[in-house]
């Protein structure tokens, strides 16, 4: 009778995770070579067709994992409890945590493969898309309330910018790691989206 198969080593596979997040956001996903993967992270070709049998299965699997590794550099706020006092500084920690774990290669290629052109089908990556409309649509209703946001701009089309100026944020992180990205944020968000009758000042 044949053994059951022996659960995968943790430290294996974040070893794994790690090393394909850097080769995917390095050559995108239909030139990034799973031979290159598995060599570089010492990883058996036969475990894993065994554990993840695709290349497009391992893209979601690192995908994932890297958000759960940022987990531990970003703090999200409760969103109904922010206040006027603490809307706009907690926007800008979150981009100063992510500037935090850019300090790791692998955790910078999280923001690459979201933004690759030919990344696969990925069902993490869907349902964090989905995740991050879904809170800005509540961060948006927050800021209005509060009345932070400008009130003449339609609430679907203030989610839509926000939107729009983090990913650019995150892509401008991407390519010029030195910038100070808290400090631009708290520059560019309330400039962009906040109301006009109310002073911003710079925490």
């Amino acid at each position: 009778m044949a053994r059951p198969p022996q659960p995968i080593d943790p430290k294996r596979r974040t070893r794994l995770l790690a090393t394909a997040r850097v080769v995917f956001a390095t050559h995108g996903f239909t030139n990034a070579r799973l031979t290159d993967i598995l060599r570089e992270s010492d990883f058996p070709r036969s475990s894993f067709y065994y554990f993840f049998h695709t290349k497009d299965q391992l893209f979601d699997a690192a995908f994932a994992d890297g958000l759960r590794e940022l987990a531990g550099y970003v703090t999200v706020p409760v969103v109904d409890k922010l206040t006027r006092d603490t809307f706009w500084p907690a926007l800008t920690n979150i981009i100063a945590g992510m500037t935090a774990a850019a300090t790791r290669p692998d955790l910078t290629a999280v923001g690459t493969m979201f933004y690759l052109a030919d990344k696969p089908h990925s069902p993490n990556l869907t349902e964090f898309e989905h995740t991050i409309d879904n809170w800005t649509a509540r961060m948006v209703d927050r800021g209005l309330r509060l009345g932070l946001l400008d009130p003449t701009i339609p609430p679907r089309l203030h989610v839509d910018l926000a939107y729009a100026v983090a990913t650019r944020l995150d892509a401008w992180a991407l390519r010029h790691p030195d910038t100070p990205m808290a400090d631009l944020a708290n520059t560019l968000l309330p400039r962009m989206l906040g109301n006009p009758t109310t002073p911003h000042d710079k925490e």
